[in-house]
């Protein structure tokens, strides 16, 4: 029985500790848009198969600001809309 004991104590202990260390958390990036960012929607844009993003800018820049997603989970500047009219009426 004691040599069980001392063979499971090591496989427990790395599991323990592996699980400690895999539930960190990495600061969020931030993504810059121009104005306001009122609405945020998301849907594959550019048909590459990865999720991107939209977000309805209003105040003196009304636009439409595209970010386009990388493989790697990251975003990047993608196309800027003009959406004249766009204007927030809270």
């Amino acid at each position: 029985m004691k040599t069980r004991l001392f063979s499971v104590t090591p496989l427990f202990l790395s599991v323990v500790f592996t699980t400690a260390v895999a539930q960190q958390f990495i600061e969020a990036p931030q993504y810059a848009t121009n104005g306001a960012p009122r609405a945020v929607t998301t849907a594959d844009f550019n048909g590459d198969g990865y999720v991107d993003i939209a977000a309805g800018n209003t105040g003196s820049s009304a636009t439409i600001q595209i970010l386009l997603a990388n493989s790697d989970g990251t975003f990047r500047q993608g196309q800027q809309l003009g959406a004249p009219g766009l204007t927030s009426y809270s």
